[in-house]
């Protein structure tokens, strides 16, 4: 019983630092939500998305061949770049949404997770506050701008998002061991 109860505020305790998180990171994600699109240097992502979605509907799993890429000559896009992130994208088609809607909603995952993930990896090492501070420094960090907003690097934010995550299961895997 006391067990719960020491779980459930240290849970409280975290839930408050990723609301400030997410309250904190907002300005990072502000162009996301406006209407329309914005310009980056590869802002074909829009494409990639439906063609992908059009590779799944021709029934090439795994993706393969974009047929109407390279002048409607086609190209073996999928051969050479991450699918993760497009494959995520084309499954928020369910909810029947525009695929423009849908990159700007990729671009958003890749910022405010980001941060939780540092907070999480940092309160391991430093505590809550140190958390905290890390996971903005992590969501301010130029170089998720630069990714986001100026390269439109799609892939490449998507691994960043995840390497805070990664560091952190291997230092519990190898936490866990001794």
């Amino acid at each position: 019983m006391f067990k719960k109860i020491k779980n459930y505020l240290k849970v409280k305790k975290d839930f408050v630092f990723i609301f400030l998180i997410v309250l904190l990171g907002m300005p990072t994600s502000v162009n996301l939500l406006r209407p329309g699109y914005f310009s980056m240097h590869d802002d074909i992502q829009v494409i990639r998305l439906y063609e992908m979605e059009r590779c799944l509907l021709d029934g090439q799993i795994p993706c393969r061949w974009s047929p109407d890429m390279t002048a409607g000559y086609g190209q073996p896009l999928y051969n050479f770049y991450s699918v993760f992130p497009y494959y995520t994208g084309v499954s928020l088609r369910i909810f029947n949404l525009q695929f423009i809607d849908i990159a700007k909603i990729l671009f958003l995952f890749t910022l405010i997770p980001s941060g939780i993930f540092m907070y999480l990896l940092v309160k391991e090492f430093f505590g809550r506050p140190a958390g905290l501070i890390g996971a903005i420094f992590f969501l301010y960090a130029p170089y998720h701008a630069i990714d986001s907003y100026v390269r439109g690097a799609l892939a490449e934010a998507f691994a960043i998002t995840f390497f805070p995550l990664i560091f952190l299961s291997i230092y519990k895997l190898i936490k866990e061991e001794k």
